[in-house]
């Protein structure tokens, strides 16, 4: 299921034709993501490489695995706070098994709690 989903989302970003291995595989964590399919390996095998293949050309390219899902996490993230999606439900489709990984991880990315960001967003509409 999680190769057929992620050879989907290949045909996809190929079709979207991106320039750069970095944004092959940014098409493809997004897509992903929402599957709960989100895997170097995954996205690897959706574009017809190893993933130290993908990592490899990601390199040459000054960008990483982690890098890209972080970037397509956290934009899911903002995306369904701003829906107002409670945070446990966010942390689990943006693929954090725990809330306190999902805590930490978006601190980092946005340098506030995902709730204060949520509260936030509700009041700046």
């Amino acid at each position: 299921m999680h190769a057929h989903f992620c050879a989907l989302a290949a045909a996809d970003a190929a079709q979207l034709a991106p320039r750069s291995w970095a944004e092959r595989a940014l098409a493809v964590v997004r897509q992903c993501i929402d599957a709960d399919a989100l895997s170097g390996a995954g996205v690897a095998e959706a574009l017809g490489v190893s993933f130290r293949t993908l990592q490899r050309r990601l390199r040459d390219e000054g960008e990483s695995f982690r890098s890209l899902s972080d970037r397509a996490r956290c934009e899911r993230a903002e995306e369904l706070l701003r829906a107002g999606v409670p945070v446990d439900e966010v942390a689990q489709r943006v693929s954090y098994g725990e809330r306190g990984a999902f805590h930490r991880a978006f601190r980092r990315w946005r340098g506030e709690a995902p709730g204060a960001f949520a509260r936030r967003a509700v009041l700046e509409h």
